[in-house]
């Protein structure tokens, strides 16, 4: 190609600035300031051009709109404030300038042309998706300070790398790829040392373009990563033998890391624009930290921007591993074998061969570059495993681990020095001393809150670390902590109460609570604003009467949901009984809860001591796993949501089908979650649904995704393997010969409310509670209704997957009475409902969710107020349709299973969902992405009115919307409240 000068992309925003050093500095009142790392890293990356167009640090205009929408205050595509913090003190009031000292040498200087302040709380949510600051980005950003100043800055010295033979500024590389004639090149970037894999994105790469300027990550990151020292030396023995040096420069990136996942990896492609790049590498996980992004989300934001936003063609790149088949490194895309051909060295392995001096698999990396890890690793040690482990390998192989499976095949110790690449969590889980971990030491530590580490564990045990997010950004504005508060879940098998122990969970409510039960759509009872304190007394007091919180959370078997039915045929299918007893055969069997929470006794003699984990092994599941009941003539748990489904038919109850593989979370982000339903596995005689189970959960236990927790559900595996391996792998673990199941269809889904006659002369009268909350608010006294009923007429109590109550036990004689004692508490009767406002109910989300995105419990009782307004106005009386709703798309409330459903996408904003049927059998297709929550009820009016115009006599909202052409409903959906999203089209099942 020769030397050739050729034209080359512009820099972003069409002009590259450039800093001229200065001998003028400015007078008056000028205050020295030695800068913070991040603080030089980013006048470095300025004063270069690397972050042109900014040419100085962001005034309040640019910090704002960066926030709200990831554009300078002129439009300009940028993701992330680069601000100059401050704490108050260290600004006086008539300070005109400062001093920017790096070691004490004043390099240059800021003209303050405005200080603000900034709102830490908002940018952590915005830009990181966290608030919390155990990610490291978000603790940097806090201990920054709350002021930022802007204004003119000048250069008086050469920053710190100008003379390194590897730093070139952008003017440079632009300079030296019109020298080598490149047309197009491709940058790749990385803060880890380079391995196997990321020699074949290099070289796939240079498939494509001319050149590859490999510009690795040299600013400021986490104590824990790999010295840029030892990475740079690593990248340079490597290029000297096994690349093109006509086609390879490089470079070194002086930025600092902010560990922000998809939002960096945009800042990082610009910054590789003004280098001149027309191609940027982007993996799987760019620029993340721990579990705090899904995967592929570095990649996916791009799809929201044009084209003429970037001007600049992103590589993306999946899975990357060596195959043992294949014999080489490759990727999902061109490897044909499945996971237990995927090979990736465990952290705790990397750290044990470096401390040996040994070699490093050739398979991991060149031996050359082996040789400049081990080298740095003997003279300094230090914790360089996890930086491997987190991008070494991409791909999930078998779990090795000891122990036995459920279904008696036992595991064997790999020979292989290449393990399982495992994902935080799992390190937390196996680390956890039997779900023990430091629950102990820190219940009487005086804090208000848990660890990190430990609120995973606390998981287990049924609690969930959250905090008051209502008063978050008041409480970070006055300098205070936020308010530490916990959820702590009841696990009910089937939502089933005795009297008293129903009354007694009203007690504790007021006492360990905030006076509140909240019934979950898996049957189970919240106590929400639990303080860390209460925990102990609470969970003491609810296993005085039998009642426990063990597994009610955590990646084990979840509560067992069973229909709830008060009568005869709930008896005669064994319902309950089954319920309870996969109940108890799935609970950990570890001691730690009793000896945690019920002063260090375990709940039999027989569980004296420490125990192993003979069904679950030192890391329990991948994920957690949900086990449902249902007759078919009723689904009204929507049973298909679950990992796996157990129908009975009356007609033979001797046989059980077991469905496996739905699941319902997913995430905005990650095109590659989904929403599914279980898949038909098997016919089974009800003597050997036990050994089946077993079977199906040491499966996902051993080939489960311990890597990536958004693909760790059961049903990715079910997706991944097909039901034909599953089945035939639970019969080469249990012996049996399994009879494939053929579709089931549920042709109801009762909601169980009014009154129903429960058998052998007894009543059961079902009410609606909105949501699930069982509080006295206002007129309608829920709570004080409830217990008063059960206290003095004895009932038993039954909860709903749709988060209602049932009052069992009914003394015919006594019905009066209930309608009676509902009347006088303002509660009303189920026949008095509107339909929608009888069939809708939603997630807590805000303001203890720390997941949610947007409102939802408190937000649905005014969507429904507006959505009545609308069908009034269309003349449709008293429209029939299910509404349910969820703050985050993790799908808590089964959105995805409603007429129609709403998910929040963002604090104002949600996705509708629509065409699902009634009865679980059809998952509902998005339709609207990003619409305001109070534009909500009108989004819908054209396509509610085109229901009353042209639906088949008594067809459904949900059959309706199923039936109707995609193209013409697509056409009424609303436009995207912000541009930058779209509408992903899914294709469930029809």
């Amino acid at each position: 190609m020769g030397n050739q000068i050729v034209a080359l992309t512009p820099p972003h925003g069409d002009t590259l600035t450039t800093f001229e050093i200065t001998d003028a500095r400015p007078t008056g009142n000028t205050v020295s300031k030695e800068m913070t790392p991040r603080q030089y890293a980013d006048l470095v990356m300025i004063a270069t051009g690397a972050y042109s167009p900014l040419e100085s640090f962001m005034g309040s205009s640019d910090y704002w709109s960066v926030i709200e929408s990831s554009r300078l205050a002129n439009g300009i595509l940028w993701p992330i404030p680069i601000t100059f913090q401050l704490h108050e003190g260290e600004l006086s009031p008539g300070c005109s300038s400062l001093r920017l000292q790096r070691g004490g040498i004043h390099v240059a200087t800021l003209v303050i042309g405005e200080r603000f302040r900034l709102d830490l709380t908002e940018e952590a949510s915005r830009i990181y998706g966290t608030t919390t600051a155990d990610h490291p980005g978000v603790k940097l950003l806090y201990s920054g300070g709350e002021i930022a100043v802007s204004g003119q800055l000048g250069v008086h010295q050469p920053l710190a790398g100008y003379d390194a033979p590897e730093f070139f500024t952008p003017a440079q590389t632009r300079e030296a790829f019109a020298e080598r004639g490149w047309r197009s090149v491709a940058a790749f970037q990385t803060r880890n040392p380079i391995h196997r894999a990321h020699e074949y994105l290099h070289k796939v790469a240079l498939e494509i373009v001319d050149g590859l300027f490999i510009n690795p990550l040299v600013g400021h990151t986490k104590e824990d990563d790999v010295p840029a020292a030892t990475r740079m030396a690593a990248y340079s023995v490597l290029l000297e033998q096994y690349y093109p040096k006509e086609r390879t420069l490089l470079g070194v990136y002086p930025a600092a890391m902010r560990y922000a996942g998809p939002k960096e990896a945009v800042l990082h492609a610009i910054s590789r624009k003004n280098f001149g790049c027309t191609h940027f590498i982007v993996g799987r996980d760019h620029a993340g930290v721990g579990d705090f992004y899904p995967p592929y989300a570095a990649q996916e934001i791009f799809d929201g921007f044009s084209p003429s936003d970037l001007d600049m063609q992103i590589l993306r790149f999946g899975h990357t591993f060596y195959c043992k088949v294949c014999d080489q490194v490759a990727s999902n895309r061109t490897c044909p074998h499945g996971p237990e051909s995927h090979l990736s060295l465990s952290g705790t392995r990397v750290r044990q061969l470096l401390a040996e001096g040994s070699d490093l698999p050739p398979q991991f990396s060149r031996p050359e570059v082996a040789e400049v890890l081990r080298t740095a690793y003997r003279k300094s040690p230090s914790p360089v495993a996890e930086s491997f482990s987190s991008e070494v390998s991409q791909a999930q192989t078998e779990v090795v681990d000891a122990g036995k499976t459920l279904a008696g095949q036992p595991r064997q110790d790999s020979p292989e020095i290449l393990h399982t690449a495992e994902s935080r969590i799992e390190t937390i889980k196996r680390n956890s001393n039997g779900l023990r971990g430091e629950l102990e030491k820190e219940l009487q530590n005086g804090s208000a809150h848990f660890t990190q580490s430990s609120q995973q564990v606390l998981k287990f045990h049924g609690v969930y670390a959250q905090d008051n997010r209502d008063v978050r950004a008041e409480r970070k504005r006055a300098g205070q902590d936020v308010e530490h508060i916990c959820m702590v879940r009841l696990a009910i098998p089937g939502g089933r109460l005795q009297p008293q122990q129903y009354l007694a969970i009203d007690r504790l409510a007021d006492l360990c609570g905030n006076g509140t039960l909240r019934v979950t759509t898996r049957q189970g009872i919240q106590f929400h604003f639990v303080i860390k304190g209460d925990i102990k007394p609470l969970i003491a007091k609810l296993r005085e009467e039998l009642l426990t919180t063990y597994a009610g959370c955590g990646d084990v078997v979840r509560n067992v949901t069973a229909c709830p039915l008060p009568g005869t045929d709930a008896e005669d299918l064994g319902l309950e009984e089954l319920a309870q007893q996969i109940s108890l055969r799935y609970k950990p069997a570890s001691n730690a809860y009793y000896e945690i929470w019920v002063d260090g006794k375990p709940e039999t003699a027989e569980e004296d001591g420490p125990q192993a984990e003979p069904l679950y092994g030192d890391t329990y599941l991948p994920r957690k796993f949900k086990i449902g009941i249902a007759s078919i003539t009723d689904n009204c748990i929507d049973v298909l949501s679950c990992d796996l489904a157990l129908v009975i038919d009356r007609q033979n109850s001797g046989i059980i089908s077991v469905l496996v593989g739905g699941g319902l979370g997913r995430s905005h982000t990650d095109e590659t979650t989904k929403a599914l339903l279980a898949q038909p596995l098997a016919k089974v005689e009800r003597t050997h649904i036990l050994e089946v189970i077993d079977a199906i959960i040491s499966i996902q236990r051993d080939h489960g995704d311990r890597l990536n927790r958004s693909h760790a559900r059961f049903k990715y595996l079910v997706e991944r393997w097909g039901t034909r391996k599953i089945r035939a792998e639970v019969e080469r673990r249990t012996g049996l010969f399994l009879e494939p199941l053929s579709e089931i269809t549920f042709s109801e889904s009762c909601d169980h409310l009014g009154w129903a006659e429960q058998g052998i002369g007894g009543l059961a009268y079902g009410i609606k509670i909105p949501s699930g909350r069982i509080t006295d608010v206002g007129h309608a006294k829920y709570k004080s209704a409830i217990s008063d009923l059960v206290r003095r007429l004895g009932l038993s109590v039954r909860f709903t997957a749709k988060e209602d109550v049932i009052l069992c036990g009914i003394d015919p004689e006594k019905e009066r009475d209930v309608l009676d004692a509902l009347a006088r508490h303002g509660i009303p009767l189920a026949e008095s409902h509107s339909a929608a406002s009888r069939a809708a109910f939603a997630c807590p989300a805000l303001p203890t969710c720390g997941l949610a995105l947007a409102e939802s419990e408190r937000f649905l009782p005014r969507f429904l107020e507006l959505f009545s307004s609308i069908c009034e106005s269309l003349n449709l009386a008293d429209p029939d349709i299910e509404v349910r709703m969820t703050g985050c798309p993790n799908g808590c409330a089964r959105p995805y299973l409603a007429e129609i459903g709403i998910v929040g996408r963002s604090k104002h904003s949600y996705d509708i969902y629509l065409g699902a049927d009634r009865n679980g059998n059809r998952l509902g297709e998005q339709w609207a992405t990003d619409v305001p929550g109070e534009q909500l009820a009108q989004a819908l009016r054209p396509v509610l009115a085109l229901w009353a115009s042209e639906s088949k006599n008594g067809e459904g909202f949900g059959d309706f919307c199923h039936r109707c052409p995609p193209d013409r409903l697509r056409a009424l959906a609303p436009e995207p409240k912000r541009a930058k999203f779209q509408i992903i089209k899914t294709s469930p099942p029809r």
